[in-house]
């Protein structure tokens, strides 16, 4: 049994008493998953909230009883709610979410089993999707979408102190398949959500106000830790996809009234954040959100910056991240003709909302434009391009020859050759005895532009020969080995 408290801090808005207030016990209010009793909302005190100043700009969503209506409203601002539309059906709505990343369906579960589909934006007009009712009997308390297992799981309670039914449920499909039950740990069991990244299931209830995780395979509950309040009647519970905190849309039984927490997952009694009150702005009754959910997606890898800094034939890339998720790392990428060919592999941070640094140094580049882009890749698999960065690698002096490939060679080789200047250059090939043997090029090379010479050995004997390239400018040589 519950018992009454009064905090000298603390309120939503103006409490109405009905006529019959004075036959109502506030010392013993029966503890209960679903809507506040009216004949107890008399039992409700004035008070007073310091200031929102906690949770991010981030939006909320969900069915609140005062009408009953679907509001939202911004997580650091919980006490102004902008209404939707309002809710048809007038039992009482405990359980409900969005699915993955579409943020304009919001499904429904009401504690008698009717599910809606809630169209945002269409003033938030619902599609009925039949009835979908617990095997085990009782009524809805608790629904968030699993990310993980793309799916829904949901909480029923058939009796309130007796236990807590597990369930996965295909909402749209209208139908619900049994997990298992936890009878000690989450007796009676009224806010669920689903950790975006891991899938881990947390709960709590209004018996033993304690948060804890739930299997997905027995629905058998952990104790993670108290939380940090009283809590009685139905509420809701939802990570927010963005900034990865647990959000509470509670009611607090100590203070009688509705309020936003930012539940710790590992000290939920100590280190728990009160937001602030949830619609005090409302006048008239106790302001109560059956279900809640955060209008946010899972981040993605935020890239805010990526460039590259020459060194003479080197080019060092660098990035940076604001916020990364589920990054596995970057596949760094150099552009080959109409395609692109994998440089090197860099590892991510995996998850973090901090900033992260990168860097990769591609050496022994060739003189001319190089285009470098990056390809990041989740641990799931899934990827984007980032880019593209351009730099052009310029001549050192007045001109670069590089090493023949492969040498020794048969039949052919290649060396590249740039000049710091326009100019006619001429290659030839010579055997040991001081004959050319071949005219490899002759012609115009721009500065800064790689000109790619081939060595030809068809109808050569093998042995060693000289490569000699003149220009206006300069002269010099490279030696290559014929081995048939």
């Amino acid at each position: 049994m519950k018992y009454r408290f009064f905090f000298a801090l603390a309120a939503v808005s103006l409490l109405v008493a009905p006529a019959f207030a004075q036959e109502v016990d506030c010392d013993n209010i029966p503890t209960t998953a679903e809507a506040v009793p009216a004949e107890y909302i008399a039992c409700g005190q004035p008070m007073v909230y310091p200031e929102s100043n906690a949770g991010p700009l981030d939006n909320a969503f969900g069915y609140y009883n005062g009408g009953p209506s679907y509001v939202d409203f911004v997580q650091n601002a919980p006490e102004t709610f902008n209404t939707c539309g309002a809710a048809s059906d007038p039992s009482f709505m405990n359980a409900g979410d969005f699915a993955g990343d579409d943020l304009v369906t919001w499904y429904g579960l009401h504690n008698d089993g009717e599910a809606f589909a809630v169209n945002k934006n269409s003033a938030c007009g619902e599609t009925s999707l039949g009835t979908i009712l617990p095997s085990n009997g009782g009524g809805w308390t608790g629904c968030t979408w699993d990310y993980v297992d793309s799916t829904f799981y949901c909480m029923a309670v058939p009796v309130c102190g007796g236990g807590t039914d597990l369930y996965e449920v295909d909402i749209p499909g209208g139908s619900a398949t049994f997990i298992g039950t936890e009878a000690v740990n989450l007796a009676c069991g009224i806010g669920i959500a689903s950790e975006p990244l891991t899938g881990v299931l947390y709960a709590y209830g209004v018996v033993l106000d304690q948060l804890v995780t739930l299997s997905k395979v027995d629905g058998s509950a952990t104790v993670v830790g108290p939380m940090p309040y009283d809590a009685n009647f139905g509420q809701g519970l939802d990570f927010d996809n963005d900034d990865l905190q647990l959000y509470n849309y509670a009611f607090n039984f100590g203070a009688f009234a509705g309020e936003l927490w930012i539940i710790d997952t590992v000290d939920p009694s100590g280190s728990s954040t009160l937001v602030g009150a949830l619609g005090s702005i409302i006048p008239g009754g106790t302001v109560q959100m059956g279900a809640g959910s955060s209008q946010t997606l899972i981040i993605p890898v935020e890239l805010v910056s990526f460039n590259a800094q020459t060194n003479g034939t080197n080019v060092t890339l660098n990035w940076a991240t604001a916020s990364e998720t589920n990054n596995a790392g970057f596949e760094v990428q150099v552009q080959n003709g109409e395609g692109w060919d994998a440089m090197a592999w860099v590892e991510g941070h995996g998850t973090t909302t901090e900033a992260q640094t990168y860097s990769y140094t591609a050496e022994d580049l060739g003189v001319g434009t190089h285009t470098f882009r990056l390809k990041q890749i989740d641990f799931d698999g899934v990827f984007e391009y980032h880019g593209n960065v351009e730099v052009t690698i310029e001549t050192p002096g007045t001109h670069l020859i590089t090493s023949a490939y492969p040498n020794p060679f048969n039949p052919q080789s290649q060396f590249t050759l740039a000049v710091a200047q326009d100019q006619v250059v001429t290659a030839e090939l010579f055997n040991t005895l001081g004959q050319r043997v071949a005219v490899l090029f002759n012609g115009t090379v721009e500065a800064n532009q790689a000109q790619l010479v081939t060595i030809d050995g068809a109808g050569l004997a093998s042995g060693m020969y000289v490569v000699r390239v003149t220009g206006e400018r300069f002269s010099d040589a490279l030696s290559v080995t014929l081995l048939k």
